[in-house]
């Protein structure tokens, strides 16, 4: 069937034809190999596993309850043997230090515990603000209604301090110097954030709002509070306050402008954020001040 195919088709029967030539030749050469037979693998059957009894498995708890043995007996030792462990006498008591014997002695101990205390606190750098001494009146006479000429903190800070460059935080609102004085940065005029501060009493008292991190028992709200509260004559203590109010055409804030001296009116107590009311001291300075500039700045920051 397969020859009669061949003849018909010219192509096998060329390719049959050129086969066999190939046979022909590899003969001649010795080269001819037999077909590899594969060999027939019967087909190999798993034999089926022989059942073995499975193994009792015991309980896992060893409870005699569980495994239906009788509880052993337990004998209370007598008291001689308690007495005579250590362990068994009760909870060991860790030796007390001898207190002072007298009053020089307790002194002496908390000088040391001051001591240790101060060694571990934190020291400010050596151009921290936190080291340097303000005057703070002779700052208010300088700069009272005066707007600084850049803004920003950092241009305050250094034209406050007569060019001096000085390391501070210029993310709080609040500055602290090493003596009772303090800077007081305070924004007004921009109506659309969460709190707004204002001015109050025709302007003879301004509200200010602490960081979200200030509580009633923060240390700088209370030496806010204690300077604040301290109405002396003194020269070199005092809350100094900076106001800057917002240009909503430019959509920035102004440069700076020294508003003198607050003293401590009153806060909401447990409030978040802290809510403080502050009187201006200098109220009246700015009002009648000298230069019409300045009277005129100070009305338009208090109409805001």
């Amino acid at each position: 069937m397969s020859s009669n195919k061949t003849e018909d088709n010219p192509y096998l029967a060329f390719r049959a034809a050129k086969i066999a030539r190939n046979n022909a030749k590899l003969e001649e050469l010795g080269l001819a190999t037999k077909p590899v037979v594969e060999p027939v693998v019967a087909d190999r059957q798993t034999p089926a596993r022989r059942g073995l009894p499975r193994p009792i498995q015991q309980p896992t708890r060893r409870s005699t309850r569980i495994t239906g043995q009788q509880a052993p007996v337990v004998q209370e030792l007598p008291d001689e043997f308690e007495a005579s462990v250590p362990s068994l006498r009760g909870k060991r008591q860790r030796p007390r230090r001898p207190g002072p014997k007298n009053a020089n002695e307790a002194n002496v101990a908390k000088k040391a515990r001051a001591a240790k205390t101060t060694k571990n606190a934190y020291v400010p750098p050596a151009n921290s603000v936190r080291r340097i001494h303000l005057r703070v009146n002779d700052t208010v006479d300088k700069f009272l209604g005066r707007t600084m000429e850049k803004t920003g903190k950092a241009f305050v800070m250094h034209t406050s301090l007569g060019g001096l460059h000085v390391s501070f935080n210029k993310y709080s609102g609040v500055q602290e110097w090493m003596n009772d004085a303090i800077y007081l940065w305070v924004n007004v005029g921009k109506k659309d954030d969460d709190v707004v501060n204002d001015f109050l009493d025709n302007g003879r008292q301004i509200s200010w709002f602490g960081g979200s991190r200030m509580h009633d028992e923060t240390p700088t709200i209370q030496r806010l509070i204690r300077i604040g509260k301290d109405t002396k004559k003194d020269p070199d203590k005092g809350i100094v306050l900076w106001c800057r109010h917002y240009n909503t055409a430019a959509k920035t804030y102004h440069p700076y402008t020294c508003l003198g001296r607050l003293s401590y009116e009153s806060h909401v107590v447990g409030s978040r954020p802290l809510k403080f009311i502050w009187r201006l001291l200098d109220y009246d300075r700015l009002l009648q001040h000298e230069d019409e500039n300045v009277q005129k700045r100070f009305q338009e920051i208090m109409d805001l």
